[in-house]
């Protein structure tokens, strides 16, 4: 297939490519193409661009509940199903710039200065009878070994 002038429909009952491999441009940064619609798989060796997901839609991996999505201004959700065998893994370091908050009945756990069995948990909140706010009970293990101790807030 081969065209020249203007024209803005193409009907194709086979493939479309270019004559000659990684050697033809679809648009440019000057005239680009409005939308793109695929059904199937999309095959990029790179992208040299950021990509704008400017919408609450999900970029999903492998099945509906592992996916990355932005709801909200602000607002990131990074979920992993929530089965017993997810797992979200984040290599390197971490950096954290703001509060965490695990929810209550959740552990925490990993290494620390190379020594593995780390293991953080939120036990419970009971009510301190004489103090302003609440106890909390956290359990640390460490290399197996638990150790559990009774946090209290200040007096008031």
């Amino acid at each position: 297939m081969s065209g020249y002038g203007k024209f803005e429909t193409l009907v194709c009952g086979g493939s479309v490519h270019p004559s000659v491999d990684d050697a033809v441009d679809i648009g440019n940064s000057t005239f680009e193409f409005k939308d793109l619609y695929i059904d199937g798989s999309a095959y990029i060796d790179g992208l040299a661009d950021d990509i704008l997901v400017d919408t609450d839609k999900k970029i999903q991996f492998r099945d509906t509940g592992i996916y990355i999505q932005s709801s909200a201004n602000g607002k990131l959700t990074i979920s992993a199903d929530g089965g017993s065998t997810d797992d979200i893994t984040l290599s390197g370091q971490v950096t954290i710039d703001d509060n965490v908050t695990i929810a209550e009945g959740k552990t925490v756990s990993g290494a620390v200065n190379g020594a593995s069995g780390l293991t953080l948990k939120n036990l419970k909140n009971t009510a301190a009878s004489g103090l302003s706010g609440t106890q909390v009970d956290i359990g640390i293990e460490l290399g197996g070994v638990p150790y559990y101790f009774t946090v209290y807030p200040t007096k008031a």
